[in-house]
């Protein structure tokens, strides 16, 4: 194996930071997709919302066969079926082969998000963990942070295609860069379970209250952001005629909030503590997801007043959302990459949930999108406060 000289945090960062672009770089596109395919907003967004489902299933395959088999083949692996689908959406001749490409992309894309994390928690724990992912998360969004802006750009000049190719070639590059600078980091390789006994031990991951706590205040946080990502599209359509590149101009200061809300974490998670920056940015969402209701109520509803709000909403889930991966990871040191790869699955999952529900009640309930992020944030408080609970009575025993 080569000698590493890119360091392994931005590798890392870069990886980690694939998929979610892939994801969003296609968001601006819906309309235009929907237009040329004459299909219903609904069913377009299943590009989205099946990438998500496909990111969640995924990770039950990719935590237990990096246990067995080592972080990286199964990285280059994924890598490897990332860029296949994002190809053949480029060719795609109609919406169903476009929305199983998606589906490719995003299975690639799945083992390429928890193997980051995954790595991570190999070689750190405790607040230094948190510290790190912090910087990885904020990659995680600061790299996609222009990709909205980007896919618009591209699909209202050339249309949707070559934004499809644009996360293919994005894929090659990252193999190569893999495939030479990453090195193993499992220490212990841990047989594959089978199934039956992966379902007993996620069933006893799913009993332990550390794990359970912090995966669901990461899972109704990530519900607020990706049902702002269903929504928002469709509001910006009918108050603006700016066209896709409209969306994607003021989601960057969506992903400013959120990377500014990792970099606190990366900077201040050691100095005050995880369960400090769990709480103070749960209900900072709460407080943005409120105000957000208030200007919708109030017929206040244009493109800086939504992201706007949405960035503060952004700060708070970035704050959140690392430490309470780093938790969840940290709950059975035996099953670090099983238990990662469950939180993400739930993640996921429940953030597909939110898709589903913002798309299909929008077009007839406008307040659809504000209401569903209000009340996922409002249960992300009652999971965040008993996952600090949880970490305080395990410190003390």
């Amino acid at each position: 194996m080569p000698q590493t000289h890119l360091p392994p945090i931005l590798l890392l960062m870069i990886t980690s930071a694939a998929s979610p672009l892939a994801m969003n770089i296609l968001v601006p596109s819906v309309a235009v997709i929907q237009g040329e395919f004459a299909v219903s907003y609904r069913t377009v967004q299943l590009t989205l919302t099946l990438y998500m489902f496909t990111l969640a299933l995924g990770q039950f395959v990719y935590g237990p066969l990096s246990d067995a088999l080592g972080r990286r083949q199964i990285m280059l692996w994924s890598i490897a079926i990332f860029t296949a689908g994002g190809m053949l959406g480029a060719v795609a001749p109609g919406l169903d082969v476009l929305i199983a490409s998606r589906v490719i992309q995003a299975a690639g894309g799945c083992g390429m998000i928890v193997l980051s994390r995954v790595i991570v928690v190999d070689v750190h724990s405790g607040d230094r963990a948190a510290s790190v992912l912090g910087f990885i998360t904020m990659a995680w969004v600061l790299v996609p942070m222009f990709a909205p802006l980007l896919g618009g750009i591209v699909t209202d000049h050339f249309g949707w295609r070559p934004v499809c190719l644009l996360t293919g070639l994005l894929g090659l590059a990252t193999f190569g860069m893999t495939w030479i600078y990453l090195t193993e980091t499992l220490a212990a390789p841990r047989p594959f379970p089978g199934v039956v006994h992966l379902m007993t031990e996620i069933g006893g991951l799913s009993r332990n209250r550390a794990f359970a706590s912090n995966t669901l205040h990461v899972a109704l946080a990530t519900l607020v952001f990706y049902a702002f990502i269903a929504g928002a599209p469709m509001i910006v359509s009918h108050i603006s005629d700016g066209g896709s590149t409209v969306y994607g101009t003021y989601f960057v200061l969506v992903s400013i909030g959120y990377s500014a809300g990792n970099f606190l974490t990366g900077g201040l998670v050691q100095r005050f503590g995880a369960p400090a920056l769990v709480t103070g940015g749960t209900l900072l969402s709460l407080a943005g997801c409120g105000i957000m209701v208030v200007l919708f109520r109030i017929g206040l509803v244009t493109p800086f007043s939504i992201f706007a709000t949405m960035s503060v909403i952004a700060v708070g889930c970035g704050l959140s959302v690392p430490c309470g991966f780093s938790a969840a990871g940290g709950a059975r040191p035996d099953m670090t990459g099983t238990a990662l790869a469950l939180t993400g699955c739930i993640q996921m999952a429940v953030g597909a949930a939110g898709t589903v529900i913002v798309s299909s009640l929008q077009p007839l309930w406008p307040q659809a999108m504000a209401l569903t992020m209000t009340a996922g944030a409002a249960a992300a408080v009652f999971a965040g406060v008993a996952a600090t609970r949880t970490r305080t009575r395990t410190r003390r025993g």
